[in-house]
């Protein structure tokens, strides 16, 4: 469970960052906090704008919804900066290059993401926002799954993962024994499945 995450502060101090001055949540209102990504190219800074909204009134609709991210926290020891509302905060790296990926160059994307939209030294707020986990997830638009920087062969599993599913419309894993006409990379698959993401126990709750 997402719980786990509060044994750690994933925003962490440095000479350049600042502390972001939180907003208190509504609890009564099933208040959460939701960022807005804003458009940039390859290099530029990562800039969010956050904001609070109800979650018992979300629509799943194009302006008002919003992708939740499921990742690993990564490293305490790598870290980069981003700009929230015009603070710099460090977050750590594998949520930085998770921003980076999803970043568009011309719209804005909206995005619930625990490390930054709860304010993880507020305990009580920790405690009240991973009690409505489950269902800041169900109300998503679609949950986004980031397994980490491309690496080696892992674009080889990807591509094959995709197109089996597109093609098959069947389980890539309850079909994997079946003789088919292009070849599996079985090395690429379990390189992939060996990423830390699929070590996270509150990935089933996501």
């Amino acid at each position: 469970m997402s719980i786990v995450h509060g044994l750690s502060n994933p925003l962490t101090k440095s000479k350049t960052a600042r502390e972001f001055p939180y907003r208190q949540l509504n609890a009564g209102f099933l208040e959460i906090r939701v960022l807005t990504l804003l458009p940039g190219p390859k290099e530029a800074p990562v800039v969010c704008e956050v904001e609070h909204i109800r979650a018992d009134r979300i629509s799943k609709d194009a302006e008002e919804g919003y992708s939740a991210l499921s990742y690993t926290w990564g490293s305490p020891d790598e870290t980069g900066v981003l700009y929230l509302q015009g603070v710099a905060i460090q977050v750590r790296q594998n949520l930085l290059q998770a921003f980076y990926h999803l970043r568009s160059l011309k719209t804005l994307r909206r995005l619930w993401v625990d490390a930054i939209c709860i304010n993880q030294n507020d305990i009580r707020e920790r405690s009240e926002q991973v009690s409505i986990m489950g269902k800041i997830y169900q109300l998503a638009n679609e949950v986004v799954v980031w397994l980490g920087s491309e690496k080696e062969n892992s674009k080889i599993a990807i591509d094959f993962i995709t197109s089996h599913v597109a093609i098959q419309g069947t389980s890539l894993l309850s079909d994997l024994s079946v003789n088919h006409d292009h070849a599996i990379p079985f090395r690429a698959i379990s390189d992939l499945t060996k990423r830390e993401y699929w070590q996270r126990a509150w990935i089933i709750q996501e």
